[in-house]
Formats: C-alpha cells, sequence, structure tokens
C-alpha cells in the first residue's frame, strides 16, 4: 500500500531562467498542502533543505511511534491524567490492555508513520487482515482512534481519520462444542492412552481440567496449587490478562467449581511430577513457577491432541473456548440455571446479589447438593 510522502520536490524556472527547486510540504493541521522555494538548484540540496524544515520542527508531523511514546503508560501518560482530572474511570487494567494493543498491533505496523500519512482505508484494511475475533479489532480500533483523537487535539491533524470508521460486526462464527462421545475419545480413563494424545502430564490435566470445569483459558492458566481445595473444589479468583499479568476474573468476582474425582486424579498426577509443587507456584506455570503460561502455546496444542484423539474436525469450529461451551451444553440438562452459572461465573440480567463477599466455605456449601450430578457425567 502507498502512504502519502512527507513532502514533494518540483522545479521552477525563474525569469532568469535558472531552475529552482521547490518543496511542497502536506499540512495534517489545515489539511492543505504548502509550497516554499529551496533556493537549491539541485535535487539533493533542496531535499536537504526540507529534511532540514521537518528536524527544526517548521512542519510538525511526527511518527505515530514518537507520539504515542507514553500513551497509556500510567505515570506518564497526560491523556491518563486528564480523565482522572475530570473524575472518569480509567484504570491500570484499562492502561495496560490499550497500552498492549499499541505495543502488540498498532505500533509494528503503524508506527514509523507519520500522522499525516495515517488513512482509514489504510487501517481498516489492516484490521480486517489481523487474525483476531471481531470484537478483539474493535478493541484495538477504539485504542487507535483516541490515540489520533488526541493528535488532532493538538492540532497535528486536521480530522481524525478513525473517527467515523464503523465498528466490525459483533456477529462471528459460532464455536462448535464436542460430543460426550468425543470427550470420552480426549480423555481415556488409561493414562497411557491419555499421554498418548496429550504428550505429558501437563497439557492432559489442563485441558482436563479446562473440560470438566468450564472455567476460561485465562483462569485456568492463572491457578497455583493451592487452589485446588480438599474435597475436589476448586477455586477461581485470577485470570491472566491480555497483557500477560495476572489479574480478576473477568467478572472481578471469585467462585468455586466443583472437580470430578477423575480430574482430581489427573491433577495429583500431575503434581507429582512437576517441579513446581509450593502452594503459590503456578498449576500450569511457562518458564518458570510463577510466568503464566502464553495463551498461544494452549490455542495451538488443541489441534494436535485433537487428530491424535480422532475426532472429526473438518468444518466445524472447535477451539479452546469450544471446551467452554461444552461444559456448559451438558451442564445445562443436569443442572438448574443458577447452579450453573455460580459454577461458570456467567451473569444475566435476572441474577441477583445475594451477599458481597460470601466465603469459599459458603460457596462449597450451596453447591454441594449438586456433586452427585456433575460426578454422574464425568464417570
Amino acid at each position: 500500500m502507498r502512504y502519502r510522502e512527507r513532502f514533494t520536490l518540483f522545479v521552477r524556472k525563474r525569469r532568469e531562467g535558472e531552475a529552482v527547486y521547490y518543496v511542497r510540504f502536506y499540512d495534517p493541521r489545515t489539511g492543505k498542502r504548502v509550497a516554499l522555494s529551496t533556493g537549491e538548484s539541485t535535487k539533493g540540496r533542496a531535499r536537504e533543505f526540507a529534511e532540514r524544515l521537518l528536524a527544526e520542527g517548521a512542519v510538525r508531523d511526527p511518527r505515530l511511534e514518537d507520539f504515542a511514546r507514553d500513551f497509556f503508560k500510567w505515570e506518564s501518560c497526560a491523556w491518563i491524567a486528564r480523565q482522572h482530572a475530570k473524575g472518569r474511570p480509567f484504570g491500570r487494567y484499562q492502561a495496560r490492555t490499550r497500552r498492549a494493543h499499541l505495543d502488540n498491533y498498532i505500533l509494528p505496523q503503524f508506527g514509523k508513520r507519520r500522522l499525516s500519512e495515517l488513512s482509514r482505508p489504510g487501517i481498516e484494511i489492516w484490521l480486517i487482515g489481523l487474525p483476531l475475533s471481531n470484537q478483539s479489532k474493535n478493541h484495538i480500533l477504539y485504542t487507535f482512534r483516541i490515540v489520533l483523537r488526541e493528535a488532532k487535539n493538538e492540532r497535528l491533524l486536521k480530522d481524525n481519520p478513525l473517527q467515523e470508521a464503523e465498528p466490525f460486526s459483533r456477529s462471528h462464527r459460532s464455536r462448535d462444542a464436542f460430543t460426550l462421545v468425543e470427550l470420552r475419545m480426549l480423555f481415556p480413563k488409561a493414562k497411557t492412552k491419555l499421554l498418548v494424545i496429550w504428550k505429558t502430564e501437563k497439557y492432559a490435566a489442563l485441558f482436563m481440567t479446562l473440560a470438566t470445569t468450564g472455567i476460561r483459558s485465562g483462569e485456568v492458566r492463572a491457578l497455583q496449587w493451592q487452589h485446588l481445595l480438599p474435597g475436589g473444589w476448586l477455586l477461581i479468583e485470577r485470570a491472566c490478562k491480555m497483557d500477560k499479568t495476572i489479574g480478576t476474573t473477568k467478572t472481578g468476582e471469585e467462585r468455586v467449581v466443583a472437580l470430578p474425582r477423575r480430574t482430581v486424579e489427573v491433577l495429583e498426577w500431575w503434581r507429582r511430577q512437576s517441579p513446581f509443587t509450593a502452594e503459590d507456584h503456578l498449576m500450569f506455570f511457562g518458564m518458570n513457577a510463577v510466568t503464566p503460561l502464553n495463551v498461544e502455546t494452549v490455542t495451538h496444542f488443541l489441534p494436535g491432541a485433537l487428530q491424535r484423539a480422532g475426532v472429526q474436525i473438518t468444518g466445524r469450529n472447535l477451539v479452546v473456548h469450544s471446551l467452554r461451551h461444552t461444559y456448559n451444553t451438558i451442564m445445562r440438562q443436569v443442572l438448574p440455571e443458577e447452579i450453573l452459572r455460580k459454577l461458570t461465573g456467567h451473569k444475566t440480567p435476572e441474577m441477583t446479589q445475594h451477599y458481597d463477599h460470601p466465603g469459599v466455605q459458603d460457596r462449597i456449601g450451596k453447591l454441594e447438593g449438586s456433586r452427585a450430578l456433575i460426578e454422574n457425567v464425568w464417570k
């Protein structure tokens, strides 16, 4: 894709017949081009003159990476400070997430571009090509829009090219669910067969936890051994975020989920093999005991396991989150809706808050009667 040059050079002849180079700059504040004489008769010197004008700030048109250097950085972002001064909520997690959009997507693609070179078609075509969900693309688009709106406010741009950009449709290809037969293919009772499919105890335990609890990928990657509670319960109080930090769950609330006996056995089997077994160590670590496993690692591991298990994948959208869909589908047939919501952490407008900060034992007591129903599914 071609981008607008910072300036163009052209020749004019004086009355005396001498050829002189002129430079034409695009002024992003006015949206107009301004022509100036360089006083030079050679193109090389004329270009040096134009570059010098830009370097001296005669025309303010910084690169995006320079303008956004401190954007969304908690201690140094003027935009964040202004939001707080206005009484608008903008927390550290939001700042980290927005900054991750810049560092991981926007700046690698557009950081070297001048603000005046950015265009709505170019940005939209780039977004369309990203291998992300429409929801993720909309978040990146919103981040980009904030940055360019600030550039306009500082009179570095006449208009924000993304001001009228339409968000991507919320509709997306629905995720498919597994059948009970396929779950038994993925998680055979014999540990030797389980290792054939999942290769290691670590991934067998990780994916079996996902399948039999319906928790989110970010939640399973944030689990510590201390979250495995006596009696076959799992405490969910943390989750890995987009910027690879660990924070609260998606809803900001903790919950407990019931673990089938088979899952407890597989987790204990994995703990005996794991090099990190202290209470505050991660169950499913990355580089070390306190570094979470990358989401990409989990995502990319599943297709191979499906193939080794003989699960038909042609024409189906089977991803890690499909395990959560599967759990909801199966459990809806055996559990009351209210209990299911407590296990999955889902919220609906009809759901009421009965207590502010219930203890773990209180939650276990409310769910204890459902254990037999859950256990029967995963026998």
